[in-house]
C-alpha cells in the first residue's frame, strides 16, 4: 500500500509600501506691500529666502515692504520600513517652473526659483528620528498685475515645483510626491499727490479800500465779490494732481484758514474748496483738482504783493 502524505504550507508576503505623505502644507508670506500706478521708482520683486529674510529686487510700481515668512513643509506617517535607516529627501526646481497664482479683483503674480535649507534646491532629513520632518522653503514673487482700487491679498497654493522622496532600508522611492505651498502677499494701493508745476490760488490784484473786502475764487477759477473796491482782475484756482490706480476714488481735506504775508502785513484765506467736493475718482491713473478759498481783506491794507502756502492732504 502506498501512503500519501499531506503536508499544509503557508504561503507569506509582505508588501513593503511607501506611507510617507505631507503632515504639514507650507506657507510663504510675502508680508504687505504698497503700490503705486505707473511708477518705476520702486521695485517689483519680493524674494522670501528660506532663512526667513526677504529682499527687494527689480524696479517697479511696488513701494514699501512689512512682514513676511518662509514656509515649513512636515513629511511624516512613516511606515516602520521607512523608519529603519530612511531619510528623506526635499527637492525644489528653481530655474524652470514659474506658476501665475490669481486672486479676482486683486491682481496676479507670477512664483518661481523655490529654496529650502541654506538656499539649497535640495536636502535630506533622517525618518527614523521622530514622526516627522520639516523642511524649509522659500520663493520669489513677482508682481505681474494689480488691479484692485483697495486693499486686497493675492493669494493661491503652487503644486508641482516643490517635491520629495523617500529612501528606506529596502527600497527606494522612484517617484517624486508633490507638495502644495500656500503663497500670500497683501498689496495697499498707493496713490501720490503733487502740487502742478506755476499753479497758485491767486485773488488777482486788488484795490485798496476803507472797508474791509471779501474776495472768492471758485474752484473753476472764477472770482466774485460783494464789495469789492475795484472789479476783480486775473483769478486763478490752484490745481493738484493725484496718481494711482484707476477707479481708485480719494477725498480731499483742506485747511480751515491760512495766512497770507507781506513783511509784517498779513491776511486771512479761509473757506477752501475743491472740485473734489465729495470725492473724485482716477480715471487712466489720474485725476486733476482744483482749489478756491476765500481771502479778507482788512480796511487799509498795506500796499505789495501778499504770499503764503496751505496744506493739502488725500485720503483714500
Amino acid at each position: 500500500m502506498r501512503k500519501i502524505i499531506l503536508v499544509s504550507c503557508f504561503l507569506l508576503t509582505d508588501i513593503i509600501a511607501f506611507s510617507g505623505s505631507v503632515v504639514q502644507t507650507p506657507t510663504i508670506d510675502f508680508g504687505s506691500v504698497g503700490f503705486l500706478a505707473n511708477s518705476t521708482s520702486g521695485f517689483s520683486i519680493i524674494t522670501q529666502h528660506a532663512s526667513g529674510t526677504a529682499t527687494t529686487s527689480g524696479s517697479g510700481p511696488l513701494t514699501g515692504h512689512s512682514g513676511g515668512s518662509s514656509g515649513s513643509a512636515g513629511i511624516g506617517n512613516f511606515s516602520w520600513a521607512e523608519r529603519i535607516s530612511g531619510t528623506v529627501t526635499f527637492q525644489t526646481n528653481r530655474n524652470t517652473n514659474t506658476t501665475r497664482v490669481s486672486t479676482d479683483g486683486c491682481g496676479s503674480v507670477l512664483i518661481s526659483d523655490f529654496t529650502t535649507t541654506n538656499e539649497s534646491t535640495s536636502t535630506t532629513a533622517s525618518a527614523t528620528s521622530s514622526s516627522s520632518v520639516s523642511f524649509p522653503v522659500g520663493a520669489k514673487l513677482q508682481l505681474e498685475s494689480f488691479t484692485g482700487t483697495q486693499p486686497c491679498t493675492i493669494s493661491g497654493t503652487v503644486s508641482g515645483p516643490v517635491q520629495f522622496r523617500i529612501k528606506g532600508l529596502i527600497v527606494v522611492q522612484t517617484d517624486w510626491t508633490d507638495v502644495p505651498i500656500n503663497v500670500t502677499v497683501h498689496i495697499t494701493p498707493h496713490l501720490s499727490l503733487s502740487h502742478d508745476s506755476g499753479a497758485a490760488l491767486d485773488f488777482g490784484e486788488i484795490c485798496r479800500s476803507r472797508s474791509q473786502q471779501t474776495i472768492t475764487v471758485n474752484p473753476n477759477g472764477t472770482g466774485t465779490s460783494p464789495n469789492a473796491f475795484c472789479q476783480l482782475t486775473a483769478t486763478r484756482a490752484d490745481s493738484f494732481t493725484v496718481t494711482g490706480n484707476s477707479g481708485q476714488s480719494f477725498s480731499v481735506t483742506l485747511p480751515a484758514s491760512a495766512t497770507i504775508s507781506n513783511g509784517n502785513n498779513s491776511m486771512t484765506v479761509s473757506n477752501f474748496t475743491s472740485s473734489c467736493s465729495v470725492s473724485c475718482v482716477l480715471s487712466n491713473f489720474t485725476h486733476t483738482f482744483k482749489v478756491g478759498g476765500t481771502l479778507t481783506v482788512p480796511a487799509n491794507a498795506a500796499i505789495g504783493e501778499y504770499t503764503g502756502t496751505y496744506p493739502v492732504s488725500i485720503t483714500y
